[in-house]
């Protein structure tokens, strides 16, 4: 129940940073997952943690600061919930890795995806919306791609280290950078080339230093 509940506060808040920034801005912070969970994993699992991992870890939140760019009269909000959205995950990550210890990947998706459609269905009176055929179809495929996404990931993540994993994560940051180009005309500002390149850095460096000590 807890993890269904952290799930669709994590989901929430996937799309409403997605609603307040550009979309390489929003997926650069949600790299700081792979940050968080180094910290969950050490705190949570008993994971040993070096302290290449936390040297890491506080690079790659300057990296959050820098975007932030606490100097501008406002901060935007998208920020706050690109993080919300970044926790959540790597919440569901983490107890993920526990329960497949004991339960089928299948059985933990199912589980976690029905808790988290009952919840936002009890949500829908208060904010439903019709959509028109065309968003109808574009929800439907959302559905499904995110449904074998996240079997895709539990598997993954049950068969394979989390070094050989978490990398191939980073290429969504090429692809934002791509369809916000070309979508919306998005150009990567200082901001995001700085901060991204603390934390997505600061996330290669831990993950390829792990990988290292496995082999």
């Amino acid at each position: 129940m807890l993890l269904g509940i952290v799930g669709l506060a994590a989901l929430f808040g996937l799309f409403k940073s997605l609603a307040l920034l550009p979309l390489a801005e929003a997926v650069t912070i949600h790299f700081t997952e792979t940050l968080i969970i180094i910290a969950m994993a050490a705190l949570y699992l008993k994971e040993k943690v070096g302290m290449h991992g936390w040297i890491a870890v506080l690079v790659g939140f300057c990296g959050v600061f820098v975007m932030m760019n606490p100097t501008a009269e406002v901060i935007n909000l998208g920020i706050f919930f690109a993080l919300l959205f970044a926790a959540g995950d790597a919440f569901y990550m983490i107890n993920a890795r526990v329960l497949t210890r004991t339960d089928p990947s299948s059985t933990v998706v199912f589980y976690f995806v029905a808790i988290v459609s009952l919840l936002a269905g009890a949500l829908l009176p208060f904010n439903w919306q019709t959509p028109n055929l065309e968003d109808f179809a574009i929800l439907v495929a959302l559905g499904i791609g995110s449904g074998l996404g996240q079997m895709c990931i539990t598997q993954a993540y049950k068969h394979a280290p989390a070094s050989v994993v978490t990398p191939m994560i980073y290429t969504c940051l090429l692809w934002s950078i791509f369809y916000g180009y070309i979508f919306w005309g998005e150009v990567p500002d200082a901001k995001l080339i700085l901060g991204g390149s603390l934390i997505v850095g600061s996330g290669l460096f831990v993950i390829l230093k792990e990988r290292k000590q496995v082999i």
